[in-house]
């Protein structure tokens, strides 16, 4: 059967060059080639160092945000480095138990147990900052709180930031988005705007992309 397939394929070629004489220079389909991804030199420091301010529920929900985190980023054409600090505690054990060590084998992530070492590069985001940054430079490393705690913990990362001397600032929301309450925002929310930001550049855009107006966002221009 097999020989019989060949031999049709070759009358079926043979047939289409007597139609077609330039049939035989059609080049053979390529492979779509694999999405091509960049890594910027720009580093998001997932600071996991608030495991004894949160809930079981609360860091169930952690654990799903670090999940969102990885992935949004890891989609992305444009990609940041990330890495995971202070990753101890019930929310390295809820990855290592529930989740089935499904974090070991993900790349362009490293986990720590340690903290984080801040440097003049680096620069931890919070909503309470009175700096608001309006581009993200190659080379600095941006440390977002990973805590899920209702706002019940006021400047926490404002103050952790100013006792280690560290630089802070906060995305432009207000420059851009209306919000129906206080912009805080997820933790997984701040990843995902800051990696909508680095594909296209565009505030406004990566604002709504992740907060649409159905969801109290407001683009100020329209109003």
């Amino acid at each position: 059967k097999a020989t019989l397939r060949k031999e049709r394929k070759r009358a079926e070629k043979r047939a289409l060059l007597e139609s077609d004489p330039a049939a035989d220079t059609i080049a053979p389909a390529k492979r779509q080639k694999k999405q091509q991804h960049e890594v910027v030199d720009t580093t998001l420091i997932l600071d996991c160092g608030f495991d004894e301010l949160m809930t079981e529920n609360e860091i169930v929900s952690m654990a799903s945000q670090l999940t969102r985190c990885y992935a949004d980023n890891r989609k992305a054409e444009r990609q940041f480095k990330i890495e995971v600090t202070s990753f101890g505690g019930r929310l390295k054990q809820r990855f290592e138990g529930p989740l089935n060590k499904t974090h070991k084998h993900w790349k362009g992530i490293t986990f720590s147990d340690e903290p984080y070492t801040p440097d003049e590069n680096t620069v931890y985001l919070t909503a309470d900052s009175d700096t608001t940054l309006h581009e993200l430079k190659e080379g600095e490393k941006y440390v977002i709180g990973g805590i899920v705690d209702r706002n019940r913990y006021k400047n926490l990362c404002r103050d952790k930031a100013e006792k280690e001397g560290i630089r802070t600032g906060s995305l432009p929301i207000g420059d851009y988005i209306k919000m129906a309450s206080r912009k805080v925002l997820t933790t997984n929310q701040v990843v995902e705007i800051m990696v909508g930001w680095l594909q296209h550049g565009d505030w406004e855009k990566a604002f709504l992309e992740v907060i649409p107006k159905r969801k109290g966002g407001v683009v100020k221009k329209d109003e």
